[in-house]
């Protein structure tokens, strides 16, 4: 739930008695919603001994939430790593999106296996981005490249718009299989 959804259920339920634990994810992110909830649920737990609140964060400083929330725990929980490589091009573009499009598709013509992960601003961008790449793959006459020779790509809108569901198919999804020795590859825009 977000936050500022839980703040409209506090207001009309106080205590938030319908909950027993609360998360509050990215808390590094501060925003006035966020730090109202964090004063609400610091209030709370001198109200209520079923509360538990979870704090999480990357990148917090823990010693500063320890002070604020005086009984917390802090638990670190080391995630795993994955090598990244960032590329840049060399000079501006007038078209972005298709500028995107050719650095996605010369990474998996050029470049051993491995997925795709393109940032880019919007859920217009990130449409017309995956159409590009879906348009340059497809089995159609007249598309640049056929996926049975070059390998397929997946790809996956993620924002934060999406439904959990759609979220978890972007994070958790293979990349396609191996098809005529082409290896397939996932790209999350």
């Amino acid at each position: 739930m977000r936050t500022g959804t839980t703040i409209a259920l506090a207001k009309g339920d106080p205590e938030l008695s319908m909950f027993s634990v609360v998360v509050v994810d990215e808390a590094h992110q501060h925003s006035p919603p966020s730090d109202l909830l964090l004063g609400v649920l610091k209030r709370l737990l001198t109200l209520r001994d079923d509360l538990k609140v979870i704090i999480m964060s990357t990148t917090i400083n823990a010693d500063l939430f320890r002070e604020y929330f005086p009984q917390s725990v802090v638990k670190t929980v080391s995630g795993r790593q994955h090598k990244v490589t960032a590329k840049y091009l060399e000079e501006p573009v007038l078209d972005l999106s298709r500028a995107i499009v050719e650095t996605i598709l010369r990474i998996h013509l050029q470049e051993s296996g491995g997925d795709i992960l393109v940032f880019v601003s919007g859920e217009s961008e990130i449409r017309k981005v995956i159409n590009g790449v879906e348009a340059a793959l497809s089995d159609e006459e007249g598309s640049r490249f056929k996926p049975a020779e070059v390998g397929a790509l997946a790809c996956y809108p993620l924002h934060s718009k999406l439904a959990p569901k759609q979220q978890d198919l972007a994070v958790h999804a293979l990349p396609p299989r191996v098809q005529n020795g082409k290896g397939g590859r996932k790209v999350i825009v």
